[in-house]
C-alpha cells in the first residue's frame, strides 16, 4: 500500500473536516490557536492535510490580518460557522405542508359557512366573535375530553377557532 507504514497500518489521513468558507477555531503548529474564514484547502507534504484561514484574532503579536497555515490534527479544529446554509428539514418542510393545508381548509370552511365567525348573523346570540370563537372552542375541548368527536377532526377544528380567533383578536386592534 502507497500510504501505509512499514507493518502495513494504513496510514492515509482522514479526510478535511471543513469547507471552504468555514468559520474556524484551530491549533496552530506552535501550539496558538487562531479563528477565522478558512480560505484554501491543500496538502501538506509530511501529513497530507492543511488548510488556510485568514486571521481574524489580531491578537498583538500579529495586529493585522494574515493567513495560518494549519496542519495536525483535525481533533484541534473547531467550525464555528458552517459556510453551507442550514438545509430545509423534512420537520420544518412537514410543518409548512401541516400549516398550508390548515390554512385551505380555514378559508374554505369559512366561505360555507359564510363567514360566521368573524361576522355572525346574530340570531340567537349577541355575543361579539371573539367571545363566540372562545365559547365553539370550548365545545370542541369538551368533545376531545370526553371522546365524543361525532365523525369530526375535533383537534383540527379546535386549531383551525385558534387561529380565526388570532385572526379576531387582530381585527379588533385595529
Amino acid at each position: 500500500m502507497a500510504n501505509s507504514d512499514l507493518n502495513g497500518v494504513d496510514k492515509t489521513p482522514p479526510p478535511c473536516p471543513v469547507k471552504v468558507g468555514d468559520r474556524v477555531r484551530a491549533k496552530l503548529g506552535n501550539g496558538n490557536w487562531a479563528e477565522g474564514v478558512v480560505d484554501d484547502i491543500g496538502s501538506h507534504p509530511l501529513t497530507g492535510r492543511m488548510f488556510r484561514i485568514k486571521n481574524e484574532t489580531r491578537d498583538i503579536e500579529h495586529p493585522h490580518p494574515y493567513f495560518h497555515e494549519c496542519q495536525g490534527h483535525w481533533d484541534d479544529v473547531v467550525i464555528l460557522e458552517s459556510a453551507d446554509p442550514p438545509a430545509s428539514t423534512s420537520t420544518a418542510d412537514a410543518i409548512r405542508e401541516a400549516c398550508s393545508e390548515l390554512a385551505d381548509f380555514l378559508i374554505e370552511k369559512n366561505a360555507a359557512y359564510g363567514d360566521s365567525a368573524l361576522d355572525p348573523v346574530r340570531i340567537m346570540s349577541s355575543a361579539d366573535p371573539i367571545e363566540q370563537i372562545k365559547v365553539r372552542m370550548d365545545d370542541k375541548l369538551s368533545r376531545m375530553v370526553r371522546g365524543k368527536a361525532a365523525g369530526e377532526d375535533a383537534v383540527k377544528d379546535f386549531v383551525g377557532y385558534w387561529v380565526m380567533l388570532q385572526v379576531a383578536e387582530r381585527k379588533e386592534g385595529e
